[in-house]
């Protein structure tokens, strides 16, 4: 993790950390409310800069690794990504074939 924009933190923690060693160590919470973090993924010279969010729920809490700007808030990702993963894991018969429009929203 790089900063953390959202979330509470209960100590400090150095550039990079990694987010179960700060829930680990408790320098982070889970207390109910959305964490929105910084990080970057990759190696090398393929870093890509990322938002990675934890969102409460009534069953806990939902990871989240993004690449959407932080004016998006965490809740409408999560949102996003429950309808999009609806989409493509959706039980039941085989239905007519989508429009293109609805077909390219669905897989990004």
């Amino acid at each position: 993790m790089e900063v953390i924009t959202r979330g509470s933190l209960t100590g400090t923690f150095a550039k990079g950390s990694d987010l179960d060693l700060l829930l680990e160590q408790e320098a982070l919470c889970l207390d109910g409310k959305v964490i929105d973090a910084q990080v970057q993924v990759g190696r090398g010279g393929e870093i890509a800069a990322s938002r990675q969010l934890a969102v409460p729920t009534p069953k806990g809490y939902c990871f989240y690794l993004t690449n959407l700007p932080g004016a998006v808030e965490p809740c409408l990702i999560a949102d996003l990504y429950r309808l999009r993963c609806g989409w493509r894991i959706a039980p039941g018969r085989p239905r007519k074939a989508r429009s293109a429009s609805v077909v390219k929203l669905a897989t990004g």
